[in-house]
């Protein structure tokens, strides 16, 4: 196959695109300059034709050449070869009047009846406010979950296409379920109440009818409409559902027409629908409680086949863990994730409409026997494709990963959410921005991320002067400035994007925000008379680092002003990067000066006269050597490392650092502790939290305590995805495969291997092709490598632990790698290895003990500190009673301890 994976707006032949403007894509095995051509389906006209270069593959937009309501079929052709058609259609104008009911109803059902002749194709048109639920005889219409989804509605309104072809009979009903949703539920937090964006219900809809004989028969909603209430008495995104089939409906009742000023536009966006069902199984707490367990944390809903009798009621209850053995969601804080069913006595499948839990537990009440067969856990996430495949043999690694992707999929729902049951669910845009890259290797992340892009972008001009909220959509300016770091995704989520997908029209599109929030920066800088160092203004910091004055502090110790000071560096040097990329040279020779000036002036504040960074935390480190701010980068590795080390090689970040962290030792050199640091086992860490169960990533360190009791409900979600960030570090530098150039034309294969891990394999479908990289170390010092670059696409390679020339520039094909490393990868101990390691050891410590009894009786006390002397130190101090010569024999014997 020579052209593959054609796409159009990153999906496979979509419905119901926008016709102003297309993004096609394909892959290539073969070839390097081909032709790109879109034909009109039903006429046969071609519309658009041009030669695309090999480089240029990703990314061809075409604009203003299409039109509404049509089908088109597109080609690629190179050489002699043709591909097969892909197919694409634009919506049609969805021009069909609001209706809402005269009468007030809560949960209204809107309906019309019609007919329908010898049908050749029928296309539903459809939006409504809050969400809408749509049925065509009786069936669902469709496979959306909670359209139109989630934004600011003032600022467009998304409406979604449905072939309806094969539903519809003779006579037909169509019936259109509205409910609260984002739109006028109660939703956000410090009080915010309901009504954020309207409080009338709302449906605009329109079915296009093409008959076989040509002719075009039209239903769209208007006053011939009717409405009366729903089976769904209550919904809310908060407080769950209630739904009585038992429930008397209203009489029919007339509807009115609503003039609006929506900007109505086809739906640009991933759909949320059912990614896959999970099934539970039964668990009866100590106190007799019934529930369920899903065996992972998911977000969704709990579909179940009703059995119950007429007028009785089932009540589910939805939890993330146990407490004592027994259900708990105190951690939800106000959210009420309850369902409610009254059964009419009929069997059949029941499940939300209008409202989605964070879950692994369910509490089932009112059934007098549960068969967990009759449940499913349906898995719902905004449909993103997914383009990694990764996998070792090492427990927790394996297992950190698959967090990390459970915590994308539970958290992406059309906007990236922090957390998915609480009285939250919001846009933090510091989560955001600190996982695009993670995101973008696990998924195709382009539409999702360019659809925050514009949220963000109508707040900024909106309501924020060109500043960023804390989180987006900010429910009408209900969010505060989000400060550095959370701010500053206005800059880094458009950079990592373009890095990630190479597309250059992206950024151009994206730098008018980057510019506006930058500006505010400057301000903001001016008004305290140039200084550089940024003293005014709120920022969360290192949000819930472990190095703040309490356990359950919020914020770390790492100095504001510096975090803040240091991001306004950092998103000058990125809009002058992206500024250089689109051409606009003057902004970019601008910031650039701009940020040396901001550089110059934390050299001055916050570093000694000879290179000694003066703030003495990890995420201050972290920051220095990751945007590359020093006098001296020998002295802050060396102050970085000491700090780890006075810290006992445990994470201490939060927010701020711990996305960056492994990233920044791979980077400069300190592959040992990353190791270290990743590979902790103990609190807190990320493998302490898979120790305890975790199935998705903690919001916090200490989420849970080591006692199995959860360390505080005010801030506590355990399905939280920003310190899953930490996986680009391991597909990066571990699994080695990293992007070089913007849009993956040019990789770096580079393991960084350790004696803690044994073999580890990644596929990732890039923009220009499948990347392969596997690996495994045998013996101790056997290393084997293969390598796949894609058509196209170029690598440098450079093999680990190799004696003589390491580093090759490779093209396409596969390359395959067997030699003898350079460094025992089996026998880790020596002179210099850690007393905590010695002790982490079964073997080590035994023989620890034997040779050096007095030793390991002190090291192994109350006193901690000892463990972060090397081994060799023991010597040096009378009070352990180690000899030389017991020395000598004690590094002999550890010399010959295998991992």
């Amino acid at each position: 196959m020579k052209i593959f994976d054609m796409q159009t707006n990153h999906m496979d032949n979509p419905l119901g695109v926008d016709w102003s403007k297309v993004k096609l894509s394909f892959r290539a095995t073969e070839g390097h300059r081909f032709s790109l051509s879109v034909i009109e389906e039903t006429t046969g006209a071609q519309v658009y034709t041009a030669p695309v270069d090999l480089a240029d593959t990703g990314n061809v937009y075409i604009e203003g050449l299409l039109k509404p309501g049509l089908r088109y079929k597109w080609q690629v052709s190179v050489d002699n070869y043709e591909s097969d058609d892909a197919v694409f259609e634009t919506a049609s104008v969805l021009d069909a009047p609001f209706i809402t009911p005269q009468a007030s109803h809560s949960v209204p059902t809107f309906f019309t009846d019609f007919e329908a002749g010898k049908v050749k194709s029928a296309r539903l048109y459809i939006t409504g406010l809050g969400l809408y639920h749509a049925k065509i005889n009786g069936e669902r219409v469709g496979d959306k979950y909670l359209a139109p989804y989630f934004n600011d509605y003032n600022d467009y309104l998304r409406y979604q296409t449905y072939d309806i072809t094969e539903m519809l009979e003779d006579d037909n009903r169509i019936e259109v379920v509205v409910g609260d949703g984002w739109y006028m539920g109660r939703f956000g937090i410090d009080g915010h109440g309901g009504n954020t964006y309207g409080s009338q219900y709302l449906l605009s809809a329109k079915i296009v009818i093409e008959e076989e004989d040509g002719s075009i028969k039209v239903i769209g909603t208007d006053k011939s409409w009717q409405c009366h209430t729903s089976y769904v008495t209550k919904t809310a995104i908060y407080d769950g559902e209630t739904r009585d089939d038992m429930v008397t409906l209203s009489e029919p009742g007339c509807v009115k027409t609503v003039k609006t000023d929506y900007r109505l536009e086809p739906d640009f966006s991933e759909p949320i629908v059912e990614k896959l069902v999970l099934k539970p199984t039964l668990y009866t707490s100590p106190s007799g409680q019934t529930i369920l367990d899903f065996g992972q944390n998911m977000v969704g809903v709990c579909r179940f086949v009703n059995r119950l009798g007429a007028g009785k009621s089932l009540k589910l209850s939805f939890g993330e863990i146990l407490q004592d053995d027994e259900f708990y969601n105190d951690n939800y804080r106000s959210a009420d994730a309850i369902y409610h069913y009254t059964s009419d006595g009929q069997v059949k499948e029941v499940e939300p409409y209008f409202t989605f839990y964070g879950f692994r537990y369910v509490l089932v009440e009112g059934l007098e026997t549960v068969d967990p067969e009759d449940f499913g856990g349906v898995v719902l996430s905004s449909g993103l494709r997914e383009t990694l495949e990764v996998s070792t043999s090492h427990f927790q690694l394996n297992q950190l990963m698959k967090n990390t992707l459970w915590g994308q999929r539970g958290n992406f729902m059309d906007v990236p959410t922090d957390c998915p049951q609480r009285d939250e669910r919001l846009g933090w845009t510091a989560d955001a921005q600190v996982f695009v890259s993670t995101a973008c290797y696990q998924m195709d992340s382009f539409n999702f991320y360019e659809k925050f892009i514009r949220d963000m972008r109508y707040d900024q001009r909106t309501f924020y002067d060109g500043d960023i909220p804390m989180y987006c959509p900010s429910l009408k300016k209900s969010s505060g400035n989000g400060g550095a770091v959370w701010a500053d995704a206005a800059t880094i989520i458009p950079w990592e994007l373009y890095q990630a997908y190479g597309d250059v029209h992206q950024l151009e599109h994206d730098y008018p925000m980057m510019y506006d929030y930058v500006e505010t920066l400057i301000r903001k800088d001016e008004a305290i008379n140039n200084t550089h160092i940024m003293t005014e203004g709120f920022t969360f910091g290192d949000w819930l680092a472990q190095d703040g004055v309490c356990d359950q502090s919020m914020k770390g110790g790492t100095d504001d002003n510096y975090i803040k000071t240091m991001y306004y560096y950092r998103s000058l040097q990125l809009i002058s990067k992206a500024a250089r990329v689109i051409g606009k040279e003057k902004d970019a020779k601008r910031y650039l000066q701009k940020a040396e000036q901001v550089k110059t002036s934390i050299l001055h504040e916050f570093f000694t006269r000879s290179g000694r960074l003066s703030i003495d935390t990890q995420t201050a480190y972290i920051l220095s050597l990751a945007f590359e701010i020093y006098e001296s980068k020998a002295r802050v590795i060396e102050g970085f490392k000491d700090r780890l080390k006075k810290d006992f090689f445990k994470i201490k970040s939060g927010f701020t650092g711990t996305p960056l962290f492994l990233k920044t030792l791979f980077e400069n050199g300190m592959d040992e502790e990353a190791y270290r640091i990743l590979f902790n086992e103990d609190l807190p860490g990320w493998f302490y939290a898979i120790n305890m169960g975790a199935t998705t990533i903690w919001e916090r360190w200490n989420s849970l305590n080591p006692d199995g009791k959860i360390s505080g409900t005010m801030m506590n979600s355990f399905n939280h995805y920003a310190f899953g960030a930490v996986c680009e570090a391991v597909y990066a530098y571990i699994a080695g495969l990293k992007c070089e150039t913007p849009g993956w034309k040019k990789a770096l294969i580079a393991p960084k291997l350790s004696h803690q891990l044994k073999d580890m394999k990644i596929a990732y479908q890039s923009p220009v092709g499948e990347y392969k990289v596997e690996w495994s170390i045998t013996g101790g010092k056997n290393f084997k490598m293969s390598v796949t670059i894609p058509y196209g696409a170029e690598a440098t390679v450079v093999l680990p632990e190799y004696n003589g020339n390491s580093t090759y520039v490779l093209q396409e094909g596969t390359y395959n790698y067997a030699y003898e490393l350079a460094r025992d990868m089996i026998h880790p101990f020596g002179p210099g290895s850690y007393v905590m390691d010695v002790l982490n050891n079964e073997e080590a410590v035994k023989i620890f003990r034997e040779l050096c009894p007095q030793a390991s009786a002190i090291v192994s006390g109350e006193n901690k500190e000892f463990t972060i002397m090397r081994v060799a130190e023991l010597a040096y101090l009378d009070m352990f009673g180690v000899s030389h010569e017991q020395m000598g024999k004690l590094i002999k014997r550890l010399a010959k301890v295998e991992v």
